[in-house]
């Protein structure tokens, strides 16, 4: 789970009556099983004001001095774990129409059916207030958001609609953010864009509201404009418990074997990613690709049926359980092993530490791939780079030579791409 934010203390606030928040996020697990705060005005664990990922996987803003004074609870859930969502609410609680004191819209969408709602009584004063904590990512010592944000704003003193903050592609029709919204902050705005790895806390509103990091926080080129692709939890049988933005494929059943998939797959074009052996466990682990039209379950590896094929730890190319090639080299932990995917020429390449396995590729059959890893047992881990840069929350030691978007350890054969949309819709729709 993760375990790191931001956090401020709150001075004067131009009105404790009218607010607007809007961020981004990308949620990276299923089944949860606990609240996760997106922004937090937090005073104890009796006085709060938090929007929310709420354990029920709806989005939730709540303002709670000693009892609930102000909800709203989506009836819709949010389960897509490839997918950025754009959540905004704006309080006003001087209006005299109750149902108007507090709004939410979703990727541009006013919502408009709440599974819980308590509209504020006029002119509340919510909980922000001079030395409360402004906080992102969690709320007390508790309630860590799991999952990615990006462009977090909060407005003080002033409220908007969706349409500050993002618009429709003309292209494409999907909600995407204005990157310099023209609002007036007041005097306890922020807004965090996460552009210096440095200073992840960099408020950028003009007000230089600067919040500090609490734990690790890694950037990551992966945003609303242009998702990569991690492993799918809700491909994944049980209760998904990675990390590091879903790159992290985790040990699971001890006595079996636990198979992890890409949220993104491809009929055509060439693309390439690396994952660590972290931890290597027992029964060879295997990487590779996975057709998505076949029935994957929790108990296959990858190579173990028709449509996945895997260079396991033993140094063998499989696939139905039979092997394609042998006698390549084995692998253990740390060491890092690149994918290529060739669906124009119908050749998959493997790579150990930047030199290839099976020269000449192996065919494969034209099908829908995603990247896949597997492992057996509950100690074996992989650390996937799909272009991101990092192995976990460690970077790249020297970033090979790519003429695309993303940034991998070794070399990146000529003419391949990172797994992501932009890339996607360059290959698949050319």
């Amino acid at each position: 789970m993760a375990s790191a934010g931001l956090n401020r203390t709150v001075g004067t606030p131009t009105s404790r009556q009218k607010f607007t928040i809007s961020a981004w996020l990308k949620k990276c697990n299923n089944n949860i099983s606990d609240n996760q705060a997106i922004y937090s005005n937090y005073g104890s664990s009796t006085t709060f004001t938090d929007l929310r990922l709420h354990s029920s996987e709806a989005i939730e803003i709540i303002d709670y001095q000693d009892n609930t004074k102000m909800r709203l609870r989506t009836n819709r859930v949010f389960r897509d774990a490839n997918a950025w969502y754009h959540v905004m609410v704006a309080v006003d609680t001087t209006l005299a129409t109750a149902n108007d004191r507090i709004r939410m819209w979703i990727n541009g969408e006013e919502e408009t059916s709440f599974s819980s709602r308590t509209n504020p009584a006029q002119n509340l004063n919510t909980t922000i207030s001079s030395g409360r904590s402004q906080r992102v990512g969690y709320q007390g010592s508790q309630y860590y958001f799991n999952g990615l944000l990006a462009h977090v704003h909060y407005i003080d003193g002033t409220t908007y609609d969706a349409s500050a903050f993002g618009e429709t592609d003309s292209t494409t029709g999907i909600w995407k953010p204005k990157t310099s919204p023209s609002v007036t902050y007041g005097n306890e705005g922020i807004f965090l864009d996460f552009a210096s790895s440095s200073d992840m806390g960099n408020d950028v509103s003009g007000n230089n509201n600067d919040l500090t990091v609490t734990g690790t926080i890694t950037q990551t080129i992966d945003t609303p404009s242009n998702v990569f692709a991690t492993w799918n939890p809700i491909a994944f049988e049980n209760a998904f418990s990675g990390g590091n933005g879903n790159t992290k494929a985790p040990g699971g059943s001890s006595a079996n074997h636990n198979l992890f998939v890409s949220t993104l797959a491809v009929s055509k074009g060439k693309y390439y990613f690396e994952a660590e052996i972290d931890a290597y466990g027992g029964n060879n682990p295997s990487i590779g690709i996975a057709s998505y039209d076949v029935h994957l379950i929790h108990s296959n590896y990858v190579g173990s049926i028709t449509g996945t094929i895997g260079y396991t730890g033993n140094g063998n190319i499989n696939e139905n359980s039979s092997s394609l090639v042998t006698g390549l080299n084995s692998y253990t932990d740390g060491d890092i092993i690149g994918v290529g995917l060739d669906l124009d020429n119908n050749k998959i390449y493997f790579y150990k530490n930047g030199t290839l396995e099976n020269t000449g590729g192996t065919t494969i059959t034209n099908r829908l791939y995603a990247f896949a890893v597997s492992q057996y047992g509950n100690t074996g881990r992989w650390l996937a780079n799909f272009g991101n840069g990092y192995f976990g929350t460690t970077a790249v030691s020297s970033a090979g030579t790519n003429s695309g978007i993303g940034t991998f350890e070794y070399d990146v054969p000529s003419g391949y791409k990172a797994l992501c949309t932009k890339n996607i819709n360059a290959q698949e729709y050319s």
